[in-house]
């Protein structure tokens, strides 16, 4: 793995409270909690790159105070109310449903890796990692959209503040 990119995970894990260890060719993730033995993750060094940054960012999202206290799934009101109509209410339940199991604690965690893996990896890890995984390109367009709407608020932000 890159030095520069171990030195950027292993500060990111640092903000968050989790040590890490490099005992032979793997990465240890410790965190510190209140019980005797600390979780401890294990990321193999031997796959690509692009998958240990993913993985080991997945792992240190579990530990950000957002996956710790998360807010409760927000459903648009059309979802959300009741419908006397037996077909729609039985569509909006099931569309609930899906919802809350699609969007559970395990995206949560794969969207806060995508939000973090341009800030720690290359143009080209990003590039083959999405690549390799077709299935997290949707995730990172919702990552996309969440920086695109940071930039767009700290630039109104200075704009107002000037």
């Amino acid at each position: 793995m890159n030095a520069e990119i171990q030195k950027k995970l292993v500060a990111l894990a640092a903000e968050v409270g989790v040590t890490i260890e490099t005992p032979k060719d793997t990465l240890l993730l410790f965190c510190g909690c209140q019980h005797s033995e600390p979780p401890v993750a294990v990321i193999p060094l031997d796959q690509p790159q692009h998958d240990v940054i993913f993985t080991f960012l997945r792992e240190i999202s579990h530990f950000t105070p957002q996956f710790k206290n998360p807010r409760p799934l927000r459903m648009p009101w059309f979802i959300n109310r009741p419908y006397e109509n037996e077909i729609l209410g039985e569509a909006t339940y099931k569309t609930r449903r899906v919802l809350r199991r699609k969007c559970g604690e395990a995206w949560h965690a794969d969207l806060w890796a995508m939000t973090a893996f341009p800030l720690v990896g290359t143009k080209d890890d990003l590039k083959a990692f999405l690549e390799h995984h077709p299935e997290k390109r949707i995730l990172y367009s919702f990552a996309l959209v969440g920086h695109v709407t940071a930039g767009m608020q700290k630039f109104v932000r200075k704009l107002f503040h000037l």
